[in-house]
């Protein structure tokens, strides 16, 4: 079952019905569901579906030419296909005026071999294939590759696109239609487990419990998932070693590259050469703080990956365990303690999503236009503080706190984030808390009584849903 992703599909098929030659380019992580995107849109439409597995140019045109005479029923002693030049001319000849899908996957794989291949396109899409009802479709997962060859502004396809999709992974909300029986709490969990990869996503039995998944599917070396992480970079880094204590520390939270540096095993270079290279992979990013604050706020980097955050947090360090047969110790004694505090970093980020929702729905006090979270020092305090959200527009802030420990809120919860706040200097400000237990009655009492306080719980997450 295909899930999510329907903003593409229903742009794609736009594209699809509209006459003329189009061409789109799609790219993304390795696993993030391109090639499964593709399908679901071509699964109704005649289409040459072409993945260069071959990491040779001449089998992969022999498997191409090979491709292109089945569908079209061409005989190979009347068709001559030599070259790639030849088979573009070959398709474009038989499709004439009909609307055919034509889609070149993985695209690298030929840049790889061939780096003439996009200059080869560029030449036939400006020669015959503009005139024609040719719908293609060119994916790939190198994102500095795909940048450079085809969206880059001195690359010549990236002037004959039609449109492009950067493939991101599924947020929270999307990816609750893979676990859909599970309660909200377990929604949460999982989402926080897994992340948004539709890869990750679909290792899991969702008709047994959390608790026998992460043994059963993680846990057990066997699995698919258990050493996935190190599977997934061997091929893109060498310095495996300084991208594991990296990624490790930013498992437990965010940090600067201060903060990093000053951890005595990294070496400079190879701290900002590895930083580099994970940040290329989408993996993490560097976050700047939203919102204008007396002293200028922070920068920190953040693991983007829910999975990869887990599998740092619990598995990197803790393998020695598993290898002993230890996983019912390891889940109950290490990953149990410290659930929580993971699943509370990425609650937040679900309370952003929640927050975006009802922002393009017009559901709150202003529409904001830049949103994610602020840390610095706070002179007030004077101390470094933390907002888990601020959303901004104009002389407008929203300040969200997002609770995922056992306890209701309370009052002096409420009260610190608006002193915290002050720092802040907008002239209008409104405060969201975001909690799964709930709130004191006083807590209650007090946002009836202050229209600029928001309370919002699980219960409201999950009817977006």
């Amino acid at each position: 079952m295909f899930i999510g992703r329907s903003f593409e599909i229903e742009q794609l098929n736009k594209l699809c019905t509209r006459p003329g030659f189009k061409f789109a380019i799609l790219y993304g992580r390795r696993k993030v569901g391109k090639t499964a995107l593709i399908k679901e849109f071509t699964r109704d439409k005649e289409t040459l579906f072409y993945i260069p597995e071959e990491h040779n140019e001449y089998l992969a045109l022999n498997s191409f030419r090979d491709m292109i005479l089945k569908h079209f029923k061409l005989s190979s002693s009347k068709t001559q296909i030599n070259s790639w030049e030849d088979a573009f001319r070959v398709i474009c000849e038989e499709a004439k005026d009909k609307r055919i899908v034509v889609v070149l996957d993985e695209f690298p794989y030929l840049a790889q071999e061939n780096p003439s291949i996009s200059s080869i396109i560029q030449k036939v899409i400006e020669g015959r294939m503009k005139e024609s009802q040719i719908f293609l479709i060119i994916s790939g997962s190198s994102s500095s590759l795909m940048e450079k060859e085809l969206l880059s502004s001195k690359g010549g396809l990236s002037g004959l696109r039609t449109a492009q999709f950067q493939i991101e992974p599924l947020n929270f909300f999307e990816s609750a239609g893979f676990f859909p029986q599970a309660s909200i709490i377990d929604k949460i969990k999982y989402y926080s487990t897994l992340g948004g990869m539709p890869q990750y996503l679909s290792q899991f039995n969702y008709s047994r419990n959390y608790d026998s998944n992460v043994i059963e599917f993680l846990l057990n070396k066997s699995s698919y998932l258990y050493d996935e992480p190190a599977c997934y970079l061997k091929p893109e880094l060498e310095d495996l070693k300084t991208a594991g204590k990296i990624l490790s520390l930013l498992s437990t939270g965010d940090f600067n590259l201060d903060r990093l540096s000053e951890k005595n095993f990294f070496m400079c270079e190879d701290l900002v050469y590895v930083i580099k290279k994970l940040k290329g992979l989408n993996l993490i990013s560097m976050r700047k703080s939203i919102g204008r604050s007396e002293r200028r706020p922070w920068s920190v980097y953040r693991l983007e990956d829910n999975f990869f955050r887990f599998w740092y947090r619990f598995l990197y360090k803790n393998r020695g365990l598993i290898d002993m047969g230890m996983m019912e110790y390891l889940y109950q004694n290490k990953i149990m303690k410290e659930l929580n505090s993971h699943v509370g970093y990425i609650f937040e980020d679900i309370c952003l999503q929640f927050l975006k929702k009802l922002n393009s729905g017009f559901q709150l006090p202003f529409v904001f236009e830049a949103v994610g979270s602020w840390i610095g020092y706070n002179p007030l305090l004077k101390k470094p503080a933390q907002m888990d959200i601020t959303a901004t527009s104009g002389d407008n802030i929203l300040i969200g706190e997002c609770k995922w420990n056992g306890t209701a809120v309370r009052m002096n919860t409420v009260l610190s984030v608006i002193e915290k706040a002050r720092t802040l200097k907008y002239a209008n400000k409104f405060y969201c808390f975001f909690s799964r237990t709930g709130y004191s009655d006083e807590v209650i009492k007090f946002s009836i009584n202050n229209p600029d306080i928001f309370l919002f719980s699980l219960s409201d997450i999950e009817k977006l849903l």
